[in-house]
């Protein structure tokens, strides 16, 4: 990773640190999180629901978008940057579908002579249920063990996990 790439990505850990959520609503965390983050993130630069391919219209279903991209000019290391942003607190059976989406979308960046850094924003496995999502939510770690096992011969982006432990 370049170190454009880098400071984006340590940029953006640093916004999604510092905020917190109400922890006694338990109720629709997801959104709450989506709430919290989208206007953070786009009053940093960052655009909502990125079609992963040109093909798609803007009507499709939403595993055809990414959540938050930020596009970055040129800089010393010769190449514009696309970063990629995605919620991943779907079901267990999304892990493929969120992880494809990068992929296609990176694919598509090199295109356009842009380097992808994808981010994926999960939580941490012993603490799904205690934020407040169901068993069936997939966690960073199911996330980790799909890159480094089955999917790790197919992908070509890896993304960069970060993992939710708290919500304070």
């Amino acid at each position: 990773m370049c170190a454009p790439s880098s400071r984006i990505v340590e940029q953006t850990l640093a916004i999604l640190r510092k905020e917190k959520i109400n922890e006694t609503n338990r109720t629709g965390v997801t959104q709450q999180l989506r709430n919290l983050f989208g206007p953070i993130l786009q009053n940093n630069g960052w655009k909502q629901n990125f079609p992963i391919d040109s093909s798609v219209s803007s009507n499709d279903y939403a595993s055809f978008f990414i959540d938050f991209y930020l596009d970055t000019p040129s800089e010393s290391c010769g190449h514009g940057h696309r970063f990629l942003l995605q919620f991943m607190f779907d079901n267990r059976q999304a892990i493929g579908t969120n992880l494809l989406k990068f992929d296609i979308a990176s694919r598509n960046a090199a295109l356009r002579e842009r380097q992808t850094t994808s981010i994926a924003l999960c939580v941490e496995k012993s603490r799904v249920r205690q934020l407040g999502w169901d068993g069936s939510a997939a966690s960073a770690q199911e996330y980790i063990d799909a890159v480094l096992g089955p999917y790790n011969k197919v992908l070509t982006n890896i993304p960069v996990i970060f993992a939710i432990d708290n919500l304070t």
